[in-house]
């Protein structure tokens, strides 16, 4: 698409921003000269749009201002034209505020095609080392028991996982991340079990018992949702009132080429995807959730996706809780370090210029973004660790804060990740590269920011910890392919660095063992132990150890 088109949209995208209904819209389109020659050109269509709703032909009439006609006369007048009017609903109005279908098209194109005017330095930002369970991060640890009455888990489930091809033996259908069976339980049961365990620390602590407020953001990508309040119900929402727990979805948009032409995934179907994990602020807005939780008097909250259960290990997230608790921060990030070449993002700190001084934010930069923006990853070409820290999408956030943020910036770091999809296209079925307009929910830290006169200040209200990699993520986001060399973020990764921190706590135990080969040889040989243990026990394993010491694990041994 040209520049004369995108300047088209931009100018289309403003006039329909300050109208109010959808009759003063329509009657925008109607005069627009795409629109006018396009139906001109097609008596057939004109003459059927003319008697259809109002709405319908506004949306059939956006369709056509942003080039994409041809799913008009595709699918208008078929059962499928329903789906299409179902995903320009969606979108129309999930992004409102940027113009409906119209501001969708423009700002896809846009984050498309423009190298971002990258007016930030950016610097390797300070940190917060709780790689040693020192005095200060037993401190930490604790302070998240003493305030857990005054925090909530939001936890954004729906990706669409495609890398991890998981399959329903049974139909063969593809499965959402959260129904892998991972170490005997699903990966949404290991975050309700992480939670418990929290909660009957507090329980033993204090003698109170806790409900903490749980909302999940579903998607409708391999029927999410449904499979979601399958394994709830199913689970008897783990033991938890069932008002505790909040389900959402996130919206599903078009996939477009690079050329911005929408993608077919079948040839009834378009093809969409989920709108990417920054849509949960403005969904939660729309969805009254930050009242919800501020009726229960919580006041902060921490993020985790399902896809990485080792962060549940030990002190590491109960530290990175009470740290952002105790000191009664805005926003925090909890971070490792990154191997350079990993598809996942990075943690920064940038310095922005303003009329009063700097604005310093601590936030992320995807990796599709680093060229564009002329960010190079490490010091040198031999370094195999990336000079900036890795995102590892577990984040702390004060929700008063967020709510006002999101309200100012609803689609908090736009991307287009560029990826290979199987597409209906020419009469059969094809591999091409294409993305959808995604937004990024760490970079709503950017908006948090406050200016400050001086260089390398107002940081305070801002925070990073970092730990051990195998302590704080490794995620089941692909299948393992043996072909290549890297085995990084898939379910057997995940599954060795699990069994590093059940190594640790048996040498925190006492307890005698075989060491773990390296992943290499766990690939080929018998795995040397395995290990489960019930959300009583932990997740601290200085308490574990007080109640079970010495012993040995003979070869082989397993204990659930």
């Amino acid at each position: 698409m040209n520049n004369a088109m995108q300047l088209d949209l931009t100018h289309l995208q403003n006039k329909l921003l300050g109208l109010p209904g959808v009759d003063d819209k329509l009657r925008v389109l109607e005069e627009h000269f795409f629109v006018k020659t396009w139906l001109q050109e097609r008596h057939f269509f004109a003459s059927f749009l003319l008697k259809a709703p109002t709405y319908e032909r506004y949306l059939a009439y956006c369709l056509i201002a942003i080039d994409q006609g041809w799913i008009i006369e595709r699918f208008y007048g078929q059962d499928a034209w329903a789906s299409v009017l179902e995903v320009l609903d969606a979108v129309e109005g999930f992004y409102a505020s940027l113009g409906g279908v119209v501001g969708y098209q423009k700002e896809a194109l846009s984050t498309l095609q423009e190298t971002p005017s990258f007016d930030s330095s950016i610097y390797v930002p300070p940190k917060i080392d709780i790689s040693a369970y020192t005095q200060d991060v037993q401190n930490w640890t604790f302070a998240a028991i003493n305030y857990l009455p005054q925090l909530a888990f939001l936890y954004p489930i729906g990706g669409a996982a495609d890398r991890l091809h998981l399959q329903d033996p049974a139909t063969g259908q593809e499965l959402p991340c959260a129904c892998l069976q991972f170490n005997g339980e699903t990966l949404l049961e290991k975050l309700f079990l992480d939670l418990e365990a929290l909660e009957y620390l507090y329980y033993k602590l204090y003698g109170k018992t806790l409900r903490t407020p749980v909302a999940l953001m579903t998607s409708k990508e391999k029927d999410n949702a449904q499979h979601i309040q399958r394994i709830l119900e199913e689970k008897r929402y783990f033991s938890r009132p069932k008002d505790s727990i909040r389900l959402f979805c996130q919206p599903s948009t078009p996939v477009v080429t690079k050329e911005g032409m929408w993608c077919l995934k079948d040839p009834n179907t378009l093809l969409t995807k989920p709108s990417g994990h920054g849509a949960i602020w403005k969904q939660m807005q729309q969805e009254n959730l930050f009242l919800w939780l501020k009726n229960q008097e919580r006041t902060k909250a921490v993020v985790r996706q399902i896809n990485n259960p080792v962060s549940r290990f030990d002190y590491s997230l109960m530290a990175f809780i009470g740290y952002g608790m105790l000191h009664d921060l805005d926003f925090g990030f909890a971070s490792s370090h990154r191997k350079v070449g990993a598809k996942e993002g990075m943690n920064v700190l940038m310095e922005k210029p303003t009329s009063s001084g700097y604005r310093y934010a601590l936030s992320t930069i995807e990796y599709c973004d680093f060229a564009k923006m002329g960010i190079e990853e490490s010091f040198s070409s031999q370094d195999t660790h990336s000079q900036f820290p890795a995102n590892t999408n577990i984040l702390f956030l004060d929700l008063d804060k967020v709510e006002k943020a999101a309200t100012k910036t609803p689609f908090p770091g736009p991307i287009m990740n560029f990826k290979e999809y199987q597409v209906f296209s020419n009469g059969g079925y094809q591999m091409q590269k294409a993305a959808r307009l995604e937004t990024m929910m760490q970079n709503i830290s950017e908006e948090i920011a406050e200016d400050s006169p001086q260089k390398k200040t107002g940081l305070d209200r801002v925070f990073l910890t970092y730990n051990e990699r195998y302590k704080t993520i490794s995620t089941t986001k692909k299948a393992l392919c043996r072909k290549k060399t890297s085995f990084l973020d898939t379910p057997e990764r995940c599954f060795y660095d699990t069994l590093r921190n059940m190594q640790d706590l048996l040498d925190a135990c006492a307890i005698e063992h075989e060491k773990l080969p390296s992943f290499a040889k766990y690939l080929v040989e018998n795995i040397p132990f395995a290990l489960r243990y019930h959300p009583a026990l932990g997740p601290l394993y200085s308490v574990i150890a007080q109640k079970i010491r010495k012993g040995s694990f003979l070869p082989g041994s397993s204990c659930v």
